[in-house]
């Protein structure tokens, strides 16, 4: 830990050094596909995995050469969550985030690699991800996206920071994890998680 970008380049510049700063990482997809690309993830053996045959192929990460370098090691659900002392009916939907009357109100993920939010624009407004195929679907879906930018107070890269602000209610609504949130309402928190109609993200790490 961290999974994202900011570890990958660490990693680089030990692996440049000579030196290993951990043995074993938790990594995200896009900074894992270009550890991958840029030879600095090691292979693993197989046979030293007795439950990889349990594991479907998406959950297993190979070079080309079919020589395995990641194994999927946790996945959990991103969610629109919300404080119900704020907002005592929480929206059913990811279209929520971009309803006026939430401006200045709402907390995001705040990296690309793991926000998910132009999937969440295309999938919510252009009826799928097929849009982000083409450089034209994406600026159309960039444009769309943009106009949720009043409504976001926090783009956030630690989770603790939103944690603590939609407890207190200063920030009552935005994307989060759904486990996270279930453990704050089980010890008496405000926080309900909301899996929207088009459904929850799923997030992985390898």
């Amino acid at each position: 830990m961290p999974t994202g970008e900011t570890w990958l380049v660490q990693i680089k510049s030990a692996a440049r050094a000579k030196t290993a700063p951990a043995d074993v990482s938790l990594m995200v997809g896009i900074p894992r596909s270009q550890g991958a690309d840029q030879k600095v993830i090691k292979t693993l053996d197989d046979s030293k995995y007795p439950n990889l045959s349990n594991m479907l192929d998406t959950f297993q990460d190979r070079y080309d050469d079919g020589n395995l370098f990641g194994v999927g090691a946790v996945s959990r659900y991103i969610t629109l969550c919300t404080n119900s002392d704020e907002i005592p009916e929480a929206p059913d939907s990811w279209a929520a985030l971009w309803d006026e009357t939430y401006e200045d109100q709402i907390g995001l993920l705040g990296l690309v690699s793991n926000s998910y939010m132009l999937e969440v624009t295309a999938t919510t407004f252009f009826g799928g991800t097929e849009i982000l195929k083409s450089k034209k679907g994406i600026q159309q879906v960039f444009d769309k996206f943009s106009e949720v930018v009043p409504n976001v107070r926090l783009w956030y890269k630690d989770e603790s920071a939103f944690h603590q602000s939609l407890q207190d209610g200063e920030i009552p609504m935005g994307q989060y994890y759904h486990d996270v949130a279930g453990l704050a309402a089980a010890e008496g928190f405000p926080a309900v998680s909301t899996f929207p109609k088009k459904g929850g993200i799923v997030d992985s790490g390898y």
